[in-house]
């Protein structure tokens, strides 16, 4: 599980800033979001307790669901011609 720590705060860490408030949030957000899901998938794996497990299958749709609606919302708002 800290190997999905580390990997979020890596990424995040080497992100370019842009100075946009809005697309700073949302590129950041989204790798959050998949530290979250790597770590509720090693639960899923590698845990025991019931409603562990049951936190950890919700996390996996919400957190799928927010990702979509960043990459969408990233998607809508390219900077990469700006």
């Amino acid at each position: 599980m800290m190997q999905s720590m580390e990997a979020m705060h890596q990424k995040m860490s080497s992100m370019k800033m842009t100075g946009d408030h809005d697309h700073d949030f949302a590129m950041m957000m989204r790798s959050h979001h998949q530290a979250g899901l790597d770590m509720a998938r090693a639960q899923l794996k590698n845990g025991k307790d019931p409603e562990m497990q049951k936190m950890a299958k919700k996390i996996i749709a919400d957190q799928t669901k927010e990702i979509k609606k960043l990459d969408d919302w990233m998607a809508r708002h390219d900077r990469s011609g700006k």
